[in-house]
């Protein structure tokens, strides 16, 4: 019983438009959000430019919480 419950779950996840990333994202090059810490593919980040540097983000939330703090 669990077991079909397990499989249709994951039958579900897959066909609400939910995917996998790309595996050569996670091969990339990985930054580290400024705002909460956590460490993203570049291919899969948002980012922001301050002068000539880029910051990268994990999320809209994360980036604009960042943007928002006077620097």
């Amino acid at each position: 019983f669990f077991n079909s419950l397990l499989s249709a779950g994951s039958a579900n996840h897959r066909t609400r438009g939910h995917r996998q990333p790309k595996r050569s994202a996670l091969r990339g090059e990985m930054f580290k959000d400024p705002q909460c810490g956590m460490y993203v593919a570049k291919d899969l980040a948002l980012t922001a430019r301050s002068g000539k540097e880029t910051f990268y983000f994990c999320s809209e939330e994360c980036r604009d919480r960042f943007l928002s703090v006077d620097r």
